[in-house]
Order: C-alpha cells, then sequence, then structure tokens
C-alpha cells in the first residue's frame, strides 16, 4: 500500500527532478527514521550509532532537525522502554556528534558562534511580526534594517523584539501561528510547480463560478492540480483515522506522529509555508497505507517489529 501511494503520488514525482533541499532533507529524514526502528526493534548498538548519524546528516541539510534525536529517544521512552533507552541514547547521540560536531567547531572559528545555522531568531522574529510571514514590505525591509545595526548581536534583537510583540498580545500569536499552520496544509506543495510547466490554473477560482469551473475542466493542468489536492488531504485524513483507529496500539502510530508534530510545531512556531512540510508528507501516508492495509478492527504489528 505505502508503495503504491507513492508511486501515484505526483508531489513526489514532481520533486524527485528539482534540486531543492527537500528532496535530500525528506530522504535523510526516511532513512533516520527507518534505522531507528531498526535499532528499536533488534536493540543492535550498530544501528542506534547509525540512526544517530544520519540524524546528524538530516541536521546539516535542515537545522530544523537539530532536536530530532531526542525526540526519537523521547519515543523510546514513551514506548515504556527506559533501559533500552539508557543503555543507547549515549550511542544515538554519539552518532549525531560525529557528524554535528566538526560542522558547529567550523562556524565557532569562522564565526565566533557554536551553533549548527543561522537565521532562526531571524525567522522566529517574522512568525511573530506582522503577517507572520514575509512580505518585503517597506516597513517590514525597514524594521529589518533598524533590528540589524541595533547595539549587539543581530539575533537577541531579533528574538528581544519578537517575544515583545508576542507578550503583548499573545493571543493573536497563538491565532496568528495556527492559521498559518493550517494555511500552509491547506496547500499542498507542488501545485505550483505543475502549474509552472503544464500553465497555471487556480482551483480557488474554479471555485468562484460555475461558468469558471466547467472552463477549467479543459485544462490538463487542472485534473493534475486536483489529484494533488486528493492524494494531500486524502493521506492526512487516513493518517488520522489510522491513529483513531489503532489508538489503542501507539506501536504502530507514535513515532511518525511524534515526528510530524516535531517538524509541523517547530516550524509553526518560525515561519511556515507549504515546502517545509514536504519532508513529513511520507509519514503521513505510511500511516495511511496502515490504515489501508489492515481490515477493520484488525490490530497490525507495531512499526518497530
Amino acid at each position: 500500500w505505502a508503495a503504491g501511494l507513492f508511486a501515484l503520488d505526483l508531489r513526489f514525482i514532481v520533486e524527485a527532478g528539482a534540486i531543492s533541499t527537500e528532496t535530500v532533507f525528506c530522504l535523510l529524514l526516511m532513512l533516520t527514521v527507518l534505522a531507528y526502528l531498526h535499532a528499536h526493534g533488534r536493540a543492535k548498538p550498530a544501528w542506534w550509532l547509525l540512526a544517530g548519524m544520519l540524524a546528524g546528516l538530516t541536521t546539516l541539510t535542515r537545522a530544523v532537525a537539530q532536536l530530532l534525536p531526542f525526540v526519537l529517544l523521547a519515543h523510546t521512552w514513551l514506548q515504556r522502554r527506559p533501559r533500552a533507552a539508557g543503555r543507547h541514547q549515549l550511542l544515538l547521540l554519539a552518532g549525531f556528534a560525529i557528524v554535528v560536531a566538526p560542522w558547529v567547531a567550523r562556524n565557532w572559528l569562522v564565526f565566533g558562534s557554536p551553533s549548527i545555522g543561522e537565521g532562526g531568531a531571524a525567522h522566529f522574529w517574522l512568525g511573530a511580526t506582522g503577517t507572520g510571514m514575509w512580505t518585503s514590505n517597506d516597513q517590514m525591509m525597514a524594521d529589518v534594517e533598524r533590528l540589524r545595526v541595533a547595539p549587539g548581536s543581530a539575533q537577541f534583537s531579533y528574538l528581544s523584539d519578537a517575544f515583545k510583540t508576542i507578550f503583548s498580545n499573545p493571543a493573536r500569536y497563538f491565532g496568528l501561528r495556527l492559521q498559518r499552520m493550517l494555511g500552509a496544509y491547506a496547500q499542498p506543495f507542488g501545485t505550483v510547480a505543475v502549474g509552472g510547466v503544464f500553465g497555471d490554473v487556480s482551483l480557488k477560482a474554479a471555485a468562484g463560478a460555475w461558468g469558471t469551473a466547467v472552463a477549467m475542466l479543459g485544462y490538463p493542468v487542472f485534473w493534475l492540480k486536483l489529484w494533488i489536492y486528493v492524494w494531500h488531504f486524502g493521506s492526512v485524513l487516513l493518517a488520522v483515522a489510522c491513529v483513531v483507529r489503532y489508538w489503542r496500539t501507539p506501536a504502530v502510530w507514535l513515532l511518525p506522529l511524534l515526528v510530524i508534530g516535531y517538524v509541523s510545531g517547530l516550524y509553526a512556531m518560525l515561519t511556515i509555508i507549504p515546502r517545509y512540510l514536504f519532508p513529513i508528507m511520507p509519514l503521513y501516508m505510511v500511516l495511511a497505507a496502515a490504515f489501508l492495509a489492515a481490515p477493520r478492527g484488525a490490530v497490525v504489528v507495531g512499526m518497530d517489529k
């Protein structure tokens, strides 16, 4: 089921030919999860070390994954395997450090900052300011320049200004971030790329008037975009159905849900667009496949088996 869903998903077909970090990040993230599942199920030290190293490579591709090892360890503890976590968590973290430490040391020597990546503070500020996304209007550009030349670290200036905005109206901030996250999920990644090749036709415009909708049926890109929308929302809804069906069997859904929640939640605090969510879409596909593969009421084998 999972292979069939992937093979028919136009989002992955389109992205396979694109030169972007999403392609590499998606691959490494899935390999990290796979290696961790092998380690979790077989408890062989080499797999724990490999999972940590793959998590390190994933982090060097996108710094948003830098807390991924702790998400994996949280899964081990939630699965009531504290002894396994105690024995192997150092191997997982060691593998992560082996890959990431040289880059952190390089940044410390070159820039004076022992960090994995820059830009997190700026994105956090963007998420709290104005519309919660980059607009490049005159006011935003003036604010960016003001923070860049402020005394002290620019990172501190971004964080200080962001927290000042958040604390002045917390309800607005959380409402804005929820709105942006829902908006990112509502727009499947890949529709713009397909439109660029076959002609841009908006499904929103098609829903606006009956005559427009009928006319759009003749455009090939309309059906391609519709296919992407169906696959996107279908996989998300089936993933939710999988969690509901196997709620009492967390081994089926806990790990994918933790990774999905971590990536979605972290981006929701920063700036979030459909492109940033694309690398976790395979996890929705896996959960959807788990729902489709088992008859109603049956208990599937856990993800760690």
